[in-house]
């Protein structure tokens, strides 16, 4: 059995002051990558899943063009705390929530899937 959902968040709200220091030296073209071979595009209604510090905002933000939006949802206080600090603007919502309990139904269009999966659990 996996770890509870406050271990998870206990493991992330540690983790987040360094989270970003901590990434690869090429994050930036895996993201440009990522939001690429989604087909995230002007308009759009993205749900950020696990959005951490929101490493991947900007990447959003530049393919989404001004408009549309993005709601980042994380279990960790933390890291919505970090993501927070990065002053992103209006069309960026945080949403501090556990996504295997969240309705998200009906905000958007379609549902793509796009990750990194680094669980340490």
């Amino acid at each position: 059995m996996g770890a509870s959902v406050n271990e998870q968040r206990e493991f992330f709200d540690r983790l987040a002051p360094g989270w970003d220091a901590a990434e690869r030296p090429d994050i930036g073209e895996r993201l440009e990558r990522v939001v690429r071979e989604a087909g995230i595009a002007p308009g759009m209604r993205v749900l950020d899943v696990g959005c951490g510090t929101g490493v991947i905002i900007p990447f959003l933000l530049n393919a989404l063009q001004g408009t549309g939006g993005v709601t980042a949802v994380d279990i960790s206080p933390g890291m919505l705390e970090v993501a927070r600090g990065k002053g992103f603007p209006d069309c960026v919502r945080f949403v501090l929530a556990d996504v295997t309990e969240a309705d998200f139904r009906g905000r958007f269009l379609r549902l793509r899937r796009a990750e990194r999966c680094v669980s340490p659990f």
